[in-house]
């Protein structure tokens, strides 16, 4: 029953639920698997939005053991992980060293790594850090033959090795290299927007595209550990990954800008990116009136002015503090000259008190008493900021014609506004509501050049909808893809 939900709106029973207790145990339960050609599944924390933790097969949750540090090198700021650490226990383990891993997601204390490369989580500071495909140096994998492989940086000759392997491995880079060879103009335009820094609809094929040799001159050698970012474990099962580590920030700002609309704050967004903030970050008046009655969070409203209809919260990181405080000053001059009522400037002492406020909305508005709670179905489209305020009047429009009030909160910054529409899912009206809203979005999110996930995966509810976002040729070029890395003709090491 515990593995028969996580934090999408489905609920599927598993017929078996295994824990493996190491890694050795992880290897041989897959391979085992494999080999009786039994469906499974993979869990980590059972955060996912998108129904991507849960199956009908076999259910491997590696929460419970595979939550070690393998290596750590402080000098190369790279660190090795099982992938069932949760982020907040890694960046605890690595606040002694001054460094972090980047992603910061609202989930951090329970939202662990392997999840976190499955969907390539992103969090409030992807403008300034990018995503967790950004960060991922390699990953080993168990592959549907059971062969394990490290997915990693290839320089010229290494690849050429690769492609000439008669092993899935070698199938695997020679499908990808061949149609990325043969279709690069067709998969760019057929994916989204090249500007969004958050794009998971479908496999990352157009992000190999875009940054790396042979494709690109970039300069970057090939590597297809991005590939696995994103992939919501319907390519490989990870067995560790090495990440990439950056140094915690020196100094911190955060204002927190208030508004008489949501228009005169969405107007402000793509400019605001000119003062080179590290995150940006949009919260409705439903959220903010949701803390009003929480008795935890109603402590923590000591920065809010007034009854604002928008809240944009902005922060800075900066290795100087005179850069700073001047960010800090000319950022606020200009919002007071661009219709906001009022601006704060949050002493560092109170910061928990916002992003607490921010983290928390979600689950206030969850926790609300009736029926009608705010569903994760159309919440996860990133847009490209030029639009951005067109596509939020196009949903506002959308909710008003199927008479069903929404709530808006999320990543301004990169163009992600989580939507979430009030629906009580035991009513079937609402239940037809809930099928309609999906269809409609993702042809709105399609008429932006949008991507209809910006950060929680496409899952069992945006699937559907693929075909339409890529149309008949890229999309079977990503069936193509799964069907080439599905190949099981034998099984190593059994």
């Amino acid at each position: 029953m515990l593995t028969s939900t996580d934090a999408s709106i489905f609920e599927i029973n598993p017929k078996e639920v295994t824990y493996p207790k190491d890694r050795n145990d992880l290897i041989g339960t897959i391979r085992n698997i494999l080999s009786d050609r039994k469906p499974f599944t993979m869990r980590a924390g059972g955060t996912s939005i998108g129904g991507q933790a849960i199956g009908s097969g076999v259910l491997v949750d590696i929460s419970k053991h595979l939550n070690n540090i393998v290596d750590f090198f402080e000098d190369r700021k790279e660190i090795i992980v099982e992938p069932g650490v949760i982020q907040d226990d890694l960046n605890s383990f690595l606040q002694p060293y001054n460094l972090k891993f980047a992603p910061d997601t609202s989930t951090s204390n329970r939202a662990m790594i392997g999840g976190m490369i499955g969907n390539n989580s992103c969090g409030s500071y992807s403008v300034f850090y990018g995503t967790t495909r950004d960060h991922v140096k390699s990953v080993e994998v168990i592959l549907s033959d059971g062969s394990l492989v490290i997915f990693e940086e290839l320089n010229a000759l290494e690849l050429d090795q690769k492609l000439e392997l008669q092993t899935l491995e070698g199938s695997i880079y020679r499908y990808i290299v061949n149609t990325l060879n043969e279709n690069q103009s067709e998969i760019l335009n057929a994916f989204p927007d090249e500007s969004l820094i958050r794009r998971n609809t479908g496999y990352a094929l157009d992000e190999l595209i875009r940054k790396y040799q042979p494709f690109n001159n970039s300069g970057k050698n090939f590597n297809l550990a991005p590939l696995l970012c994103g992939s919501e474990g319907t390519l490989g099962v990870i067995v560790s990954a090495k990440l990439n580590l950056v140094n915690l920030p020196t100094f911190k700002g955060l204002i927190v800008s208030h508004f008489d609309s949501d228009q005169a704050a969405f107007n402000l967004i793509e400019r605001l990116l000119e003062f080179n903030p590290s995150a940006v970050e949009y919260v409705d008046k439903h959220t903010l009136d949701a803390s009003k009655d929480n008795i935890q969070q109603a402590k923590n409203r000591t920065w809010i002015n007034g009854d604002p209809k928008s809240v944009l919260i902005i922060e800075f990181f900066s290795n100087e503090k005179e850069n700073l405080e001047s960010k800090l000053f000319d950022c606020k001059k200009w919002l007071l000259t661009n219709e906001a009522y009022y601006v704060g400037l949050i002493d560092e002492y109170d910061y928990y008190k916002v992003w607490e406020i921010r983290k928390a909305g979600l689950g206030l508005l969850m926790g609300r008493v009736g029926a009608k709670k705010a569903v994760a179905v159309i919440e996860d489209a990133a847009i490209p900021l030029r639009y951005l305020y067109e596509y939020y009047k196009d949903i506002k429009s959308l909710m008003r014609s199927y008479d069903t009030n929404a709530v808006y909160y999320g990543h301004a910054s990169v163009g992600l506004i989580h939507i979430r529409p009030e629906l009580d899912l035991s009513n079937t009206v609402d239940k037809i509501k809930l099928i309609g809203m999906a269809k409609d979005v993702s042809q709105i999110v399609k008429k932006y050049k949008g991507s209809l996930s910006g950060e929680h995966g496409d899952g069992r509810i945006r699937a559907p909808f693929l075909k339409d976002q890529f149309g008949q040729k890229v999309y079977q070029i990503l069936v193509n893809l799964k069907q080439t890395l599905l190949k099981r003709n034998y099984i190593q090491g059994i």
